[in-house]
């Protein structure tokens, strides 16, 4: 239904197939994949509404006509076409790295942890019972490191919707969005922007689990504080008190929390070894057999295998943008102060985060933060930059529902409209981004002064 990101589309495979200047066809990819996944856009891929009758009623077509979101699957087709454009026109070579290894990675996490996330639920309310809403929000949005975000926002979202009001859904979604969003970048594998950019950070930077945790990981832990603290406000002091449900451990729980620490336990110690990646995809399919047995929705279903896909099409995309970012990069100069870059590039990564998924934006931006660090004389300017980018895209995946994978989830399950999401958003904004900002200047000062 989008017709600008109709033509724009057809003007990317006509630069391509015509060998046009790789500057404009990065430029109009990054802007057809950015229309293409804004559900503002009005985008649709033909699979719901506009289906013909016996699609709709095709005993096995009928599945896609009940697809909640088509913003991932926009992209997805967007990447995949940019792909076979340029193996059509190298006559079959491949010039670009498909993350293979790390779709491998989330389709087997996020599917344990999508078939775990409804026994999820007692531990919150173990936590509801003895650190109140402050804690379920704390320390469930910090869980999403483990579980993974869309899993988290499922059960947090489940366990506070009958508590939260009327008047502050939205209130509540975004906070949610804020916290999960952020709750996500302790480990690599549950945020799609870090996962999108560990390879190349291990590669060019040296980052461990320790790097993440000192120049990310202790950023989202403020920032999941700060925001719980204000979501307080607008929930009970124990949300549980006000469930007409009582959840239980059971074998269930046990055994739900002992699976998705096993699968990130391997991916932890062996996380590109071709037995895991294997193990991975074995997981995620017997998962995905285990939610058509019981009936599942489209999301619940197909999440995981679509989030994979996803990542490989934004990396597409991404590297078609590359000689143009890094053109863009260039002119961010030299002699500006550390800080000043740093900044730039966290709000860069924001702002573009803000109007499509924010793995994308890491991607992006990853190259220019890589390259102009190691044009710096300061030994951590690289690491520092990356932070940056990094933190941008966790912070700015929650201004709008399109901007972060989880938000389709909260929106979903406590009704809130893209119209009431962006306007509550737009008010709470300023809260995010000084608790960033603050981070940052004080990492700069610590590393470089």
């Amino acid at each position: 239904m989008s017709w600008l990101a109709t033509f724009l589309y057809g003007l990317t495979m006509g630069v391509i197939f015509t060998h046009g200047s790789p500057y404009i066809s990065g430029g109009l990819a990054l802007l057809t994949v950015l229309l293409a996944m804004n559900g503002l856009a009005r985008t649709e891929l033909w699979l719901t509404s506009r289906g013909p009758q016996w699609w709709k009623e095709h005993p096995f077509l009928q599945t896609l006509h009940h697809v909640s979101s088509e913003g991932e699957m926009a992209g997805i087709v967007v990447g995949l076409s940019v792909l076979l454009a340029h193996l059509i026109v190298s006559h079959g070579v491949l010039h670009v790295h498909l993350p293979i290894s790390e779709a491998c990675t989330l389709f087997g996490i996020m599917s344990v942890a999508n078939s775990s996330a409804p026994h999820m639920l007692p531990i919150l309310e173990w936590l509801s019972k003895r650190t109140g809403v402050v804690g379920v929000i704390f320390f469930g949005s910090l869980l999403s490191s483990i579980t993974g975000e869309p899993a988290a926002a499922v059960f947090l979202s489940r366990f506070v919707d009958e508590a939260v009001s009327e008047d502050e859904r939205a209130r509540v979604a975004t906070g949610l969005a804020a916290t999960i969003g952020s709750g996500g970048g302790l480990l690599p594998f549950a945020a799609p922007p870090v996962l999108i950019v560990w390879g190349t950070l291990q590669a060019k930077l040296a980052w461990s689990f320790g790097t993440l945790f000192l120049f990310v990981g202790l950023g989202c832990v403020l920032h999941v504080a700060v925001v719980a603290w204000k979501v307080r406000k607008f929930l009970p002091v124990n949300p549980s008190s006000v469930s007409e449900k009582e959840y239980t451990m059971t074998r269930k729980t046990a055994f739900a929390v002992q699976s998705i620490v096993t699968i990130v336990a391997l991916n932890i110690w062996a996380p590109h070894s071709t037995l895991v990646m294997t193990f991975n995809v074995v997981v995620g399919l017997l998962c995905l057999g285990e939610a058509f047995y019981a009936k599942k929705g489209f999301v619940e279903t197909w999440q995981p295998l679509i989030l994979a896909f996803l990542l490989m099409a934004l990396e597409i995309i991404g590297h078609e943008a590359d000689p143009l970012l890094a053109a863009l990069a260039s002119q961010i100069p030299e002699t500006w102060n550390l800080l000043v870059i740093g900044l730039v590039l966290w709000y860069a990564s924001a702002f573009t985060s803000h109007f499509a998924d924010n793995a994308l934006a890491s991607r992006v931006y990853m190259a220019a933060a890589v390259s102009i660090g190691a044009a710096s004389l300061h030994a951590h300017a690289g690491s520092f930059l990356a932070a940056c980018v990094l933190l941008g895209a966790l912070f700015g995946g929650f201004a709008l529902i399109p901007a972060n994978l989880p938000n389709f989830a909260i929106s979903r399950i406590l009704q809130v409209s893209p119209g009431e999401w962006l306007r509550t958003a737009s008010k709470e904004y300023y809260y995010s981004l000084y608790v960033h900002v603050g981070f940052i200047t004080c990492m700069y000062l610590l590393l470089f002064r």
